[in-house]
């Protein structure tokens, strides 16, 4: 017997814990379940990866997670490199000394989320040579999720910047992981720099990508 029906609702986190627990436990033994779960995943990205860009309407959500149940076998779409690197983050935790960990697919799907949600909006950041490096995804009470395409150099960190006015750079956190939360309300533009471990009281060299904010 494969629970099926109770994938999509692990990969988006709707399980409760008992029930996510015997559903792990089955995934660790069953190949035929595993494979669909990373099928389903990936059926996400694409569906996500077709939305605009725009702010979403509060009821669209529900609509979202309806037909994401029903595109397992839709083609999928070629999708940018910030939903890649949440992938490639799913994909990496998948094996870990010989045993399955399935905390990273649930990770990569509230990346997927937070952009999908109602009123969520994806900026690029791009670098000095307008390559893009990464994605805020901007939320309206002023928080964001940077989600960068590479993890930070070895022996160095992220550095999340927040630039007030020409001569007045704010930090917003340091992180080792491509992927992290900051407070980017009252800002006129955020971006992120490589800093040593721990990070520096102002950015060391110029900013590796950065979006000017809306408003």
């Amino acid at each position: 017997m494969h629970p099926t029906d109770l994938l999509a609702d692990y990969l988006l986190d709707q399980l409760p814990g008992a029930q996510r627990q015997r559903l792990e436990r089955h995934l660790e033994g069953c190949a035929f379940c595993r494979q669909e779960l990373a099928q389903l995943s990936d059926a996400w990205v694409s569906v996500v990866d077709a939305l605009p860009r725009d702010p979403l309407p509060d009821h669209a959500w529900e609509g979202i997670a309806a037909r994401v149940r029903r595109a397992r076998t839709a083609p999928v779409r070629p999708r940018p490199d910030w939903v890649k690197a949440a992938l490639a983050a799913a994909v990496a935790g998948l094996l870990l000394t010989g045993g399955l960990f399935f905390e990273p697919v649930r990770s990569a799907a509230r990346v997927v989320a937070w952009n999908a949600g109602p009123a969520s909006q994806r900026l690029e950041l791009r670098g000095p040579d307008g390559q893009v490096l990464g994605a805020a995804l901007l939320r309206p009470d002023g928080t964001a999720l940077l989600v960068l395409n590479e993890p930070p150099e070895s022996g160095r960190s992220y550095q999340a910047w927040g630039r007030l006015s020409p001569e007045r750079v704010v930090s917003l956190g340091v992180s080792s992981e491509r992927v992290f939360a900051v407070r980017a309300a009252g800002y006129r533009r955020i971006g992120f720099s490589l800093e040593p471990p721990g990070g520096s009281p102002r950015p060391s060299g110029p900013w590796a990508a950065g979006v000017d904010l809306p408003g």
